[in-house]
């Protein structure tokens, strides 16, 4: 297992993709985007660290509205595992608008946590 500082930093490293490029994770039908969400909602879903789990649910906001998933904006891609796509699908819709409304940049949410 990874470190959480490591785990958090690759997260804040996605959200900060997502933020600079959507573009890049909406081509080819969200294929970035997909590639990065399992492990996102693995530790979106994982309760033992705090930090991470916070920072995960930061880049799902910023991954799901990149790739226009967030409130069924746009389908969810096939290519999801059955976990995935019920969590994704879940957390797009009011989850989704109350985590969004609460990241801002003024609480330093572009800063890598670890840093």
């Amino acid at each position: 297992p990874h470190r959480p500082q490591v785990r958090a930093s690759a997260l804040h490293a996605s959200k900060t993709l997502a933020k600079l490029a959507p573009p890049l994770l909406r081509a080819a039908d969200g294929a970035v985007g997909a590639a990065l969400l399992p492990a996102i909602v693995a530790s979106c879903k994982n309760k033992s660290n705090v930090l991470v789990q916070t920072v995960a649910i930061r880049a799902l906001v910023h991954v799901l509205a990149a790739c226009g998933w967030a409130e069924g904006a746009a389908p969810l891609p096939n290519s999801f595992d059955g976990e995935t796509r019920l969590f994704v699908a879940d957390f797009a819709g009011k989850k989704w608008r109350a985590k969004a409304s609460l990241d801002s940049d003024a609480e330093r949410s572009d800063v890598d946590p670890c840093e």
